[in-house]
């Protein structure tokens, strides 16, 4: 998906719901992962991104639901100069969960202007539980 600007954190509905595993009976929309059971999940999100002004910068957030888990991840800036106008921007938490309760990530652009685009076919996500 695309924003543009200084905008505030806002939740991306753009997961991919093409799995390589499911083995847990986690359900899959583009508004999240929901958790089938109460636990803790290690979660991991890599995202690509490709911009259109020199030295934006992106920041990365998880949510349970609607509810902001901190910290936010920073990129490295995307230069967007001499051809070189991608990065990306990593983040990866253990969040407990309840059964029912849905992983999310948000994203704000954090300097630059521009329009930042996430490159879906390059971004990857992972929940598992673990505990």
């Amino acid at each position: 998906s695309n924003f543009s600007g200084n905008a505030s954190l806002a939740l991306r509905n753009n997961f991919s719901t093409t799995t390589d595993y499911n083995t847990g009976s986690f359900t899959v929309a583009t508004t999240g992962v929901t958790v089938p059971s109460d636990g803790y999940y290690d979660c991991y999100v890599n995202l690509y991104m490709t911009a259109s002004n020199a030295r934006t910068n992106i920041g990365l957030r998880f949510y349970i639901d609607t509810t902001v888990q901190a910290p936010v991840s920073g990129s490295d800036y995307i230069r967007a100069a001499s051809g070189h106008n991608e990065a990306s921007t990593n983040l990866r938490m253990v969040l407990y969960m309840t059964a029912g309760q849905a992983f999310r990530i948000g994203t704000q652009q954090l300097a630059g202007g521009g329009t930042v685009t996430i490159a879906g076919a390059n971004s990857n996500w992972i929940i598992q539980k673990v505990g």
